[in-house]
């Protein structure tokens, strides 16, 4: 496609030159040409100098007709003028019209773009969040799988203590007597770490209690002399007496299920991931089957207390 703009500006000075050439060229002809014949009509019988006349050359006689033409029909001129223009505003009007509907158009898909757009972000924005939580949960997931776990391991006496109420043939003013201090209810308390990597530990306590209620727990607190325990291993045992001591009035009770020996405690200890666990149990003896009379210790939810980390 040929480039007006570059052509004019590349020649120019070329252009320029042509253009005062022509000028000069018509001036020349104009002083030669200095005067016209006189124009046949009434203003004939003038003085023939008043058709001398200078600059009549081609361009300028091209000037001054195209000057009467302007003065002779301005009229009309400006009436075909007033309705190119009327045309042009009508031509605008329907094109600034049609650009209107097209932009509408535009701004409507823009829109509708704009939604699906947002839609999917959304779309993508949950299923990073899910994938995140996923690769969190799988984290750790993997953590508890590794880390140390403690559990607590019991060893008592107290199927002594029923055993002794069980063959008891004394006066009844002499239930409320203690038992003697070798069957009191005691119990060794240990941990085993059932985990795959060691755990150390921080702190234990432990506590034993008669009542017919649900106790509220009085914790002894344990030193612990080795507490770097490796997966499978087991802590130092930890003895533990009743808090009070236990009459024989109250072991037949517990051998009737009328009262309970409870166990509790708990431990803390630090994992090789540098956090802080926690193990807790609430244990009570009870009795399963009116025939035989067997006692066993159980878990016992009190308030979450069996809730562990």
């Amino acid at each position: 496609m040929f480039d007006w703009p570059q052509t004019i500006k590349r020649y120019w000075p070329a252009i320029f030159l042509s253009l005062a050439l022509l000028l000069v060229l018509d001036g020349t002809i104009s002083s030669l040409e200095t005067c016209h014949p006189p124009p046949n009509g009434p203003g004939s019988s003038q003085n023939g100098e008043e058709n001398c006349t200078v600059l009549q050359g081609p361009l300028a006689s091209f000037i001054v007709g195209f000057a009467n033409f302007f003065e002779t029909h301005d009229k009309g001129i400006v009436a075909a003028f007033t309705v190119i223009l009327a045309v042009s505003t009508i031509l605008l009007w329907l094109a600034t019209l049609n650009l209107y509907g097209v932009g509408k158009d535009q701004i409507t898909t823009s829109r509708k773009v704009a939604a699906l757009q947002a839609r999917q972000t959304q779309r993508s924005i949950r299923e990073s969040i899910r994938v995140a939580r996923a690769a969190e949960k799988s984290a750790e997931a993997a953590v508890a799988t590794e880390r140390a776990r403690f559990f607590v391991v019991i060893e008592h006496n107290f199927l002594e203590c029923i055993n002794t109420a069980a063959v008891w043939a004394g006066p009844v003013t002499q239930e409320e007597y203690p038992l003697p201090a070798d069957i009191q209810p005691m119990a060794g308390i240990r941990f085993r770490n059932y985990g795959k990597t060691p755990g150390i530990v921080v702190d234990v306590s432990t506590g034993i209690e008669y009542s017919e209620a649900i106790p509220i727990p009085v914790f002894d607190e344990k030193v612990v002399m080795e507490n770097i325990i490796a997966p499978g291993d087991l802590t130092q045992k930890f003895g533990t007496l009743i808090n009070g001591q236990l009459t024989m009035a109250q072991a037949i009770k517990v051998r009737r299920g009328e009262g309970t020996l409870w166990v509790f405690g708990k431990i803390t200890y630090d994992d090789v991931f540098g956090e802080r666990q926690t193990h807790r149990y609430f244990q009570r003896l009870v009795r399963i089957g009116q025939i035989g009379m067997r006692y066993v210790l159980q878990s016992y939810d009190h308030e979450h207390y069996n809730r562990s980390t």
